[in-house]
Order: structure tokens, then C-alpha cells, then sequence
């Protein structure tokens, strides 16, 4: 069991609270062709990895396979010399299971702090977003920029706060959000704080997040409405409550040009077609050369015959990098990892935040990047879980203990 909670919280701050932008600001080139090797890595990750010893007393079957599908993968992309961009796997992939492993070695008030780590984050990174948003101009540039001057928001300001690029504030902002809707927090808290991130997401400037969540508010309310067993009152409460979100995101998104490149470019333009081109790109592929993949150079030389400059999908990568067989065997191990952590939560709730989460994640190259939003997920679930009121769940590891 791990026992220094001080270094525990001190991972948990820096995986959060440092951002792309923020470690390039710092001097660690995370993201840069032109890194030393161990800046390609975050450095928290090498934090992730020496606690590991701590967590050999926990019941980790499925954590366990995941790790040894990682080694296998890792071992066959350097068979096929083809290990370019390698650190997407440690970074989005790998260090998600580790926290698992982490988390299933703590006790319940380790938990709590977290979550309340988790909170003051969402705070201060949607307030930083809505900040930079008013000010016009980034406290921490985005990793990608040329020369100071990010050459992808130069039409449309685009906020980037804690976490790097718009996109992936998007997908860590929506996470959190869609834990905070199921969980057993006051409604007016609740809807406060959805309502601040919902603001960061227009300043993010993202369409896919902000039209993924009229999708998603849409399920929550039907579910509300007519599925919950709660007094009339609360329902409408919560009716009203989500009517006012959906006036004001209309207010800003018209009045003061947040989310603007909805307005500007609409819901369909270049890159969002480009998102469907993929489906055409993948298919064009015969499967055996899909089964084995294809090398990074390969693939964007062959990406721009058919005049695309991104592959807009973390799937489609996935199976262009590690090929059919591996993906296939990451999604099945994650499911059951998904499954085992599921336990504690009713089966709306949890696929409320599962479908957020792969909803957003799929409207871009997401966990093909260098992402932690994998491991914040996780870590929300862990947190969030109701056997946190549990006695008999001091240790999390009675909660999500395998049974074999």
C-alpha cells in the first residue's frame, strides 16, 4: 500500500497542473521532434513508474494484462522499426493503467483528496480559459506554436489554459463535467460548475465538444425528466437550471463571439470533411496491410496523397500504427479494466460518462497525442465512485478487487 501520501498528491498535482504548454514554458520540450529522448516522456510519468512497487500487495489482473499487451506492442513496433511517436504510448496509454494500479493501493481519504485536487483544477483551467478568452492572449502557449505565434488560431482566438491544446482541454474539461452531472453533489453546485466549464469549452473555441454536449444534455435531461424516481420539484429544478445553461451558452456564443468558429466556419467545413475522408483513407487499405500497420513515415506520405494533413481520428491511428490485432486487443483489455472499475456506479451513470468520453474523444486525433485525458478519466472514476461512503471501502482495493 502506498503510505507516502505526499508524493501520491504531488503526482496527481503535476499530471494535472502541468500541461504541455506549461512543462514547454518550463524548459521541458514535451511534444518537440527536437526533445532529448526523456523530455519526449512527461516527467510524471517517471514519478508513475517508481511508485509501481508500491501497488504489489493489490489484486491487478486486469491492469496486469494491460501492462503485458503494452510490452508486446512495444517490443513488435521495434521489431518493425517503427517506434517514430513511440511516446504516445507511456504518455496517453500506459501511464492511465498505471494510475489504476496506484489507485487500487490507496485508502479512502487519499481518494477524497484527489477528488478534491480534481475539483480545484477544473476551476482554476476553465477560469483560465474564460480569462485569456477576455484578455485575448495565452498565459502558456500552445506547445505547437512557431516563433511565439500559433499558426492554427490565428483566425479565430482559441484558449489554451493548463492544458495545451484547445482539443485536449475540451476532452478533459468534458470528463469532468459528465462525472460532476451524475454525482451526488448539490444541484446548484452542480449546474454552477457544469456551467463554467461549458463557458471554458466555447473559449476552448471546439466544435466537436460543444456540439457533442448538446447531444449529451439531451440524454442527461430525458434521463432526469423521465427515468429518475425524484420529487416533481427537483425535476424541474434541474429542467429549469439546464433551460438557463442552454440560454446563456446561446448568449455568448452570439453576443460576445464565443465559439466562434461554429459561427465562422459552421458545423461542417474542410477539417470536419477531413474527418470523414479518414473513413474513405482506411478503407482504401487491403487488411493484411491493416492487421500488421504501418510506419509513421508510410503513413503520412501515403495520408498525403489522399490531401490529408491530419488524421482526425485516434482510432483510425490506432490501427494505421499498431494495426487491427493490437488495437483490437487494447480495446478489449481497456473494456475489462472499464468493467472492473464500474463496479459501485448504476449502469446509466457510468455509461453517461463512458459515452462522454469516447463521444469527444472520437471527434478527433485525441489518445493518438499526448494526452493525459485517459488518466484523468480513471482517476474520475475512482474518485467519483459512490463506495466512497462506504465503510467497507477504506481501501479501494476491497472495492474493485478481482475476483480470481
Amino acid at each position: 500500500m502506498i503510505k507516502n501520501k505526499y508524493i501520491f498528491y504531488i503526482l496527481i498535482s503535476s499530471l494535472l497542473f502541468l500541461g504541455g504548454n506549461v512543462l514547454n514554458y518550463l524548459g521541458w520540450q514535451i511534444g518537440q521532434e527536437n526533445a532529448p529522448s526523456y523530455q519526449k516522456i512527461f516527467p510524471f510519468f517517471y514519478l508513475a513508474l517508481l511508485m509501481i512497487p508500491l501497488t504489489f500487495g493489490s489484486k491487478l489482473k486486469e491492469e496486469k494484462k494491460l501492462f503485458f499487451v503494452f510490452f508486446v506492442l512495444i517490443f513488435y513496433l521495434y521489431l518493425t522499426n517503427n517506434t517514430a511517436n513511440i511516446a504516445v504510448i507511456p504518455n496517453s496509454l500506459l501511464l492511465a493503467v498505471i494510475i489504476s494500479s496506484l489507485f487500487s493501493s490507496i485508502n479512502q481519504n487519499y481518494v477524497k483528496n484527489s477528488k478534491k485536487i480534481l475539483l480545484a483544477f477544473f476551476i482554476i483551467n476553465s477560469s483560465l480559459a474564460i480569462l485569456e478568452r477576455i484578455i485575448q492572449s495565452n498565459f502558456f502557449k500552445y506547445s505547437g506554436a512557431v516563433d511565439q505565434i500559433n499558426l492554427s488560431f490565428l483566425y479565430a482566438f482559441r484558449s489554451t489554459a493548463l492544458q495545451d491544446h484547445p482539443l485536449n482541454n475540451s476532452l478533459i474539461t468534458s470528463i469532468i463535467m459528465s462525472f460532476i452531472l451524475i454525482s451526488d453533489m448539490k444541484n446548484k453546485n452542480k449546474y454552477a460548475l457544469f456551467t463554467l466549464g461549458y463557458a471554458s469549452i466555447l473559449c476552448f473555441n471546439t466544435r466537436g465538444s460543444i456540439i457533442g454536449w448538446g447531444i449529451l444534455i439531451l440524454i442527461y435531461l430525458i434521463k432526469v425528466l423521465f427515468w429518475d424516481k425524484e420529487r416533481v420539484n427537483v425535476k424541474i429544478h434541474a429542467f429549469s437550471l439546464i433551460f438557463i445553461i442552454v440560454l446563456f451558452a446561446f448568449y455568448l456564443v452570439f453576443e460576445l463571439n464565443l465559439g466562434s468558429r461554429i459561427l465562422d466556419y459552421g458545423i461542417v467545413d474542410e477539417s470536419s470533411l477531413a474527418r470523414v475522408d479518414i473513413i474513405k483513407f482506411l478503407f482504401s487499405f487491403n487488411f493484411i496491410e491493416l492487421l500488421r500497420g504501418f510506419s509513421a513515415e508510410k503513413l503520412k506520405s501515403t495520408a498525403l496523397l489522399f490531401d490529408l494533413n491530419h488524421l482526425e481520428n485516434f482510432w483510425v491511428v490506432y490501427i494505421f500504427r499498431f494495426g487491427i490485432l493490437f488495437t483490437a486487443l487494447l480495446v478489449y483489455y481497456f473494456g475489462k479494466l472499464f468493467k472492473k472499475l464500474s463496479k459501485g456506479y448504476d449502469k446509466y451513470s457510468f455509461l453517461f460518462v463512458l459515452l462522454t468520453f469516447l463521444l469527444i474523444a472520437s471527434t478527433n486525433n485525441s489518445l493518438s497525442t499526448n494526452t493525459i485525458a485517459l488518466s484523468i478519466f480513471i482517476i474520475l472514476i475512482y474518485t467519483f465512485n459512490p463506495t466512497l461512503n462506504n465503510n467497507s471501502c477504506l481501501n479501494l482495493s476491497n472495492c474493485f478487487r478481482d475476483k480470481s
